[in-house]
């Protein structure tokens, strides 16, 4: 849950992972992860519902940290599953309500997002 725990305010004016800190973080985190020889796949952060939130929280903007993110995966050769633009037009039946967190049928449309993107990295045989 890299980007939406970051973008997180704890305290009205204190953010868990400014902007900044959040990049120098990634390549770090890619870095690190790279090291292993693993083949890296980087979900973008989805949506954000405006307005109050339930449980109450604030954030940064969404589109910010996945900007961020998606230049770092590009620079490091990262593959991007683009999850934020996969679920957007289906925000409306696929996400809780005042809520980050999507329903049964989000998480299963995801979740087929992030398997054909596994797949897809797969070796041939």
């Amino acid at each position: 849950n890299f980007g939406i725990h970051d973008m997180k305010f704890m305290e009205p004016g204190k953010q868990q992972v400014p902007p900044d800190a959040y990049e120098k973080n990634l390549r770090d985190l890619v870095k690190q992860l790279q090291a292993t020889g693993a083949r890296l796949i980087w979900a973008t952060t989805t949506p954000i519902p405006d307005g109050e939130l339930n449980p109450p929280r604030t954030f940064d903007k969404v589109p910010t940290y996945n900007a961020i993110a998606t230049k770092v995966m590009t620079e490091s050769g990262v593959t991007i599953n683009d999850l934020n633009i996969h679920v957007t037009p289906h925000l409306m039946k696929l996400q809780n309500p005042r809520d980050v967190h999507f329903n049964k049928e989000g998480s299963e449309f995801l979740a087929q997002a992030v398997a054909a993107k596994v797949e897809a990295q797969l070796p041939r045989r």
